[in-house]
């Protein structure tokens, strides 16, 4: 599995998913350009929604900072999840919970520091891409 820059979205409803992915293909133009969505099941009965952006080339940190920005705007139309993380190979951090900055949990969270997100969601707030 290559290490890519991606959003993650667990879920554990196959409808839930589905349904996201959908609203994922018709966002089109969201705020970044995205390849299609892909659902996997990691193994478990949970599904993986991996959203992909296009990118061509070698890319500065703060090009990925602003990707990171446009991917959690687009989680922010979506519900159903039971997590969500985007980032640089996000899905060991997801799997684990671990507390890193862009974690995305449903309210009430799991743990301090976590904070409003979207409707029903808390977050570590995303920090961005160090260069």
């Amino acid at each position: 599995m290559a290490v890519r820059f991606a959003l993650v979205v667990e879920f554990r409803s196959e409808q839930a998913a589905v349904a996201a992915a959908d609203r994922v293909v018709a966002a089109g133009s969201s705020p970044v350009d995205l390849h299609w969505p892909r659902l996997d099941r990691d193994g478990t009965a949970d599904l993986l929604l991996s959203v992909v952006p296009v990118v061509d080339g070698v890319r500065p940190a703060r090009f990925f900072t602003d990707l990171g920005h446009g991917l959690y705007r687009l989680l922010s139309d979506l519900t159903g999840y039971r997590a969500a993380l985007a980032g640089w190979d996000p899905v060991r951090s997801l799997r684990a919970r671990a507390p890193v900055p862009g974690l995305v949990l449903p309210a009430p969270g799991d743990g301090p520091g976590f904070t409003p997100f979207a409707r029903g969601f808390v977050w570590l707030p995303y920090r961005g891409e160090s260069e």
